[in-house]
């Protein structure tokens, strides 16, 4: 006895640590024990559930009298269970009570109210599944987690039973043409554990196929693991049937308006194909392609208006999301010639606003292209005839205005000398030097002469020269010694540097030195005081040129005046020039006598105040 005491005192003992409600039971249904679980449960202290009779306490739980008899007709050791719902709480209690051998009946109650939850919401998921599945036209199957084979669930249009003679293995009832299509997207749905959607043909009994759409879902487990998927699939041969015949007559259309100046296109976005009218898909060299092929290659005939932009894909036609595109575009044909189209184009969307077909029509613009070219040449040229001649307007102008000023001074100056003779003493010193100043302006009067004949002969081309084989050092060397007292008077320092071999040139040997001693004239206007002129004589042995450069320090030539340099009546307009004047026509002059030679002349310049380098080029 001594040991059942210790026996229940222990479980007792473990009733006050356990979380269900525990009740030890006398044989009349007396409550002997409680535990504090029990003790909140039923909102009493201790020593009103102690001596409370068991059905006395759960009847706010449940109808007494029938639990009571039902529990009198079992047997004494059975133990019996009972799910009650609780109004008062507002919860789902499970009553299990089992017999004791020496208190004779225990009582364990426990809240079970979220399981009863759960398993309620599983349940009416459950009801809508079966209400949607008995609600929807789509047959319902299963595939196993390999994707390898089917049962179904609900079998509607089409009976898989009919058409098919073993469901198990869903391989073999896919179109040859479509095998690899499907198993490629089931493998990557499979990779990505994500949902896939496609169309294909089944074959049924007869040997026949009919189109089909499968929508399936993955049932992933919480390990992320896929148990199983879920499709569904409906007949779709009529739409199908439907869109051959449409496609069909789409060709069909193509061909009729076929023509080398108008074409159509057709573009499948959903099929990925592109139909093009047979006369241009041969102009463009598309032949050899298939339909999908032209689709997914960019197209390498087919240009925006900027050439260097990427070439054409179909695709592209989706980036904007408008409903119409087009534009004028450069083709390349076969024959490598280029045409230009105008092209338009419509996008056709579906009930989900995706696009589906894009409908298109292009002409040959290309003499229209070539006339708006020639009229935007045309337009370059006249504006570019205009500019040279308002330049040359203005070369005019300024000529009239400088010869004016340049022929005035000296014979302004020739004529008052002569005044003056006429009035003093022949061979008095006053005489002797108005003399000098008539002699100096006459001179300066014939140089003016003298350059305009020499730039009207050259510009007509009627500037003989009297050439012979000449040795260009010592000729450099005289016309160096020649100018050396100006540049003295000046306070210019002039240097020679010539090449150690004698160089010969066939030439005219008056028009060389006039063409040097322009340049060192040019030099001396432009070269300050203590300013540096360097007369060099060299030969490019590579191209076989003699090479006569004149190197000064003076104010320099800002960048964009260095084009216009050569040409007649052009002066240097600048504040660091101590001396401008001059008709601007030595380097004319010199250039056309370089010229005539099959010579030339270039002028460098690092900008106003780094200097200026002249370079003639003569051949040998």
């Amino acid at each position: 006895m001594a040991t059942n005491k210790d026996y229940i005192q222990s479980l007792l003992n473990f009733s006050n640590v356990y979380t269900d409600a525990i009740l030890l039971l006398n044989q009349d249904f007396i409550v002997e024990y409680a535990n504090e679980e029990a003790r909140n449960l039923f909102f009493a202290r201790k020593k009103e559930v102690i001596g409370a009779v068991f059905w006395d306490m759960l009847s706010d739980y449940l109808e007494v009298e029938n639990f009571r008899q039902k529990y009198k007709g079992s047997k004494k050791k059975d133990r019996t269970t009972w799910e009650v719902f609780h109004k008062t709480t507002d919860k789902w209690f499970e009553i299990n009570l089992y017999a004791l051998e020496d208190l004779n009946y225990g009582a364990a109650l426990r809240d079970i109210t979220s399981n009863v939850n759960i398993s309620q919401k599983i349940n009416r998921k459950k009801r809508q599944y079966k209400d949607f599945v008995k609600a929807t036209f789509d047959n319902i199957y299963e595939i196993n987690s390999e994707g390898n084979q089917i049962s179904m669930i609900k079998e509607e249009e089409i009976h898989f039973s009919t058409y098919i003679s073993d469901i198990s293995n869903m391989k073999e009832y896919f179109h040859p043409e479509d095998k690899p299509y499907v198993e490629e997207k089931i493998h990557k749905a499979i990779l990505n554990k994500k949902p896939y959607n496609l169309e294909h043909r089944i074959i049924q009994k007869n040997g026949e196929y009919i189109w089909v759409h499968s929508r399936v879902v993955p049932i992933i487990d919480e390990n992320g693991k896929i148990i199983k998927w879920i499709g569904a699939v409906n007949d779709i041969t009529l739409r199908k049937e439907f869109e051959l015949k449409l496609i069909r007559q789409e060709k069909e259309y193509l061909e009729i308006l076929d023509s080398p100046f108008i074409g159509f296109i057709i573009i499948d976005l959903k099929k990925e194909e592109m139909h093009i009218s047979n006369t241009w898909k041969s102009m463009l060299g598309l032949n050899d392609l298939s339909n999908k092929e032209i689709f997914s290659t960019p197209l390498n005939v087919l240009y925006w208006k900027d050439e260097n932009q990427a070439q054409m894909n179909p695709k592209d036609i989706l980036v904007n999301g408008k409903t119409r595109f087009g534009g004028e575009y450069k083709v390349k044909t076969v024959d490598k010639e280029d045409i230009w189209i105008l092209a338009q184009a419509k996008l056709i969307y579906n009930e989900e606003g995706v696009p589906t077909k894009a409908y298109g029509a292009y002409i040959d613009i290309t003499d229209r292209k070539l006339a708006e070219k020639e009229l935007i040449e045309s337009e370059r040229k006249a504006n570019e005839l205009v500019a040279e001649l308002r330049k040359a307007d203005e070369g005019k102008n300024n000529f009239i205005s400088n010869i004016s000023h340049e022929l005035r001074n000296p014979i302004a100056t020739i004529s008052g000398g002569f005044a003056l003779i006429e009035q003093i003493e022949s061979g008095s010193k006053v005489d002797i030097e108005t003399r000098e100043i008539i002699k100096r302006q006459t001179t300066q009067l014939i140089r003016l002469v003298d350059d305009l004949l020499n730039t009207t002969r050259i510009m007509k081309n009627k500037l003989e020269l009297r050439k012979e084989n000449i040795e260009l050092n010592q000729i450099m060397k005289e016309t160096l010694q020649e100018f050396k007292p100006q540049f003295d008077a000046g306070g210019i320092e002039l240097k020679g540097e010539y090449h150690p071999d004698p160089i010969y040139i066939y030439a005219d040997l008056v028009r060389i030195k006039q063409v040097v001693g322009n340049l060192l004239s040019n030099a001396l206007k432009f070269t300050e005081k203590d300013g540096l002129v360097t007369l060099i004589v060299s030969r490019d042995e590579k191209n076989k040129y003699a090479l006569i450069k004149v190197v000064d320090t003076g104010v320099g030539i800002s960048p964009g005046a260095l084009s216009d340099l050569f040409e007649p009546f052009v002066r240097l307009e600048t504040s660091l020039v101590r001396n401008t004047s001059g008709l601007g026509l030595g380097l004319s002059i010199v250039k056309g006598i370089a010229k005539l030679h099959n010579g030339s002349i270039e002028a460098e310049s690092e900008g106003e105040g780094k200097g200026t380098k002249f370079i003639v080029r003569l051949p040998i």
